[in-house]
């Protein structure tokens, strides 16, 4: 692909959705949070994309030493253009959100976070937002998160 035409699509996904500021402070043009009432507060919190309209939940919790890992799209790698967000919430009931940008590879890693069970959810526009459960456990077998974002069809 022509730099040029990269530097369109860039400009006409950035006008589509904005972006998100870094690190834990909040969401950028385009972008809101759930209400408490939204999904029986079930996403209460995490950001949601301006055409958000397909949540895919992953059917199993995902186990894991610390919190990192790949976003991949359904052509295998993420597209360069396009900022996704990871957040997490918890331990168990605390309600507090944790949120990183995936690097231009997809790759998002989180600091040094305790033992427990967190709800996740990652969002980008134009794609299916996906949510569901990791464990952080000392026991756990070294890896990593492995998420697949499905096009927002």
């Amino acid at each position: 692909m022509s730099r040029w035409l990269s530097a369109v699509l860039v400009l006409f996904l950035l006008g589509l959705g904005g972006c998100f500021r870094h690190g834990n402070t909040g969401v950028g043009a385009g972008y809101s949070r759930f209400g408490d009432r939204e999904f029986g507060g079930r996403y209460a919190g995490f950001v949601k994309s301006p055409i958000e309209h397909i949540i895919a939940e992953t059917p199993e919790p995902i186990i894991v030493r610390r919190i990192g890992g790949i976003i991949r799209s359904e052509g295998g790698e993420w597209p360069a253009w396009v900022e996704v967000i990871f957040e997490i919430r918890g331990p168990g009931t605390v309600t507090k959100i944790r949120g990183v940008l995936a690097d231009q590879q997809g790759r998002f890693k989180m600091g040094s976070l305790p033992s427990g069970s967190y709800s996740f959810k990652a969002t980008a526009n134009g794609w299916q937002s996906v949510v569901g459960t990791i464990i952080v456990s000392k026991d756990a077998k070294p890896g990593q998160v492995d998420l697949l974002m499905p096009l927002g069809r």
